[in-house]
């Protein structure tokens, strides 16, 4: 292993030392939307957990119950396949049918409750819809990452507590969608807690179904509220990727997110050093969903 390749158990015990250690490979995005991490792990992972205390947990893998596609139809916008999470062609779950133009404020507002965006409009959006392609040109062109062989793979953890299920969903799919297949390793779900307010979310509910349709899942879910680092430790613990990366769990990812990421990583690992990237940012709509091009654009890399 080079020097420049950390284990996953020696990045853990940086990261609760020093966040921001510019020894650890880290990506980070922090928006009201999206806050995802990529930490630099071992080409030869394992599940073993990091020497740092990790919550109780259960786990179960999902895609293995109801049998789908085998070779799913697959494009740059269903990487995954176009028929995931169907039964005999029908979707498992579908929009409810809404006017947003004609909510009232006072439905807007209570629409807002306990989750901070329009839940009745994101619940009337497909799982699969197609976003605007904002990147800008030089991200598109792809010079350093073209070749997705000599890329690092990422396993994608995902923490949520008494999340929506139309949001929650929504983000599993886009991931599922836009990034590679060679590139997925999996994704983690991680359930913090949820509780009877969302019935939806415990065992046996709503989205277990679900996720028994889909592929390259597995979710853990944790005895009682541990915060959210706890949580994300716990998943990362059971990622079998090169790399990590942490999703927030209401979110959509943009069409060749994951490339410039993971080629940034490769390009430093060629010459020897480790790096924090922060990429461009977007953002969804609180109120209306839009997905809309960011107007922050950071760019910070750490190396020796």
């Amino acid at each position: 292993m080079s020097k420049s390749v950390w284990s996953k158990r020696r990045v853990f015990r940086l990261l609760k030392k020093n966040p921001l250690s510019k020894r650890a490979t880290i990506t980070l995005v922090s928006l009201s939307t999206i806050i995802y991490l990529i930490v630099q792990g071992s080409h030869q992972p394992s599940r073993h957990p990091p020497n740092i205390p990790l919550p109780e947990r259960s786990v179960k893998y999902g895609g293995a119950k109801i049998p789908f596609m085998l070779k799913p139809e697959r494009d740059d916008e269903h990487m995954h396949g176009r028929h995931i999470a169907e039964i005999n062609g029908i979707p498992h779950w579908t929009p409810t049918p809404l006017d947003f133009s004609a909510q009232t404020a006072e439905e807007k507002q209570k629409a807002h409750t306990n989750c901070s965006f329009n839940r009745l409009r994101s619940d009337s959006l497909p799982l699969d819809r197609r976003i605007s392609d904002v990147r800008p040109k030089l991200c598109k062109k792809g010079w350093f990452y073209e070749n997705t062989a000599k890329l690092p793979t990422t396993s994608v953890v995902i923490v949520f507590y008494n999340e929506p299920l139309s949001t929650l969903l929504r983000s599993i799919h886009s991931v599922l969608n836009r990034t590679p297949q060679r590139l997925l390793k999996e994704i983690i779900l991680v359930d913090d807690g949820s509780d009877d307010n969302a019935p939806w979310l415990l065992e046996g509910g709503e989205l277990d179904y679900h996720l028994d349709l889909l592929p390259k899942i597995m979710i853990a879910r944790l005895k009682g509220r541990n915060g959210l680092m706890a949580a994300r430790n716990s998943g990362a613990s059971l990622a079998s990727g090169d790399t990590i990366t942490f999703l927030d769990s209401h979110v959509e990812v943009g069409p060749g997110w994951i490339q410039p990421l993971l080629g940034r990583i490769a390009e430093g690992l060629r010459e020897g050093i480790d790096r924090v990237v922060v990429p461009s940012i977007d953002s969804i709509d609180a109120d209306s969903f839009e997905y809309k091009r960011g107007v922050l654009i950071f760019s910070v890399i750490h190396g020796d």
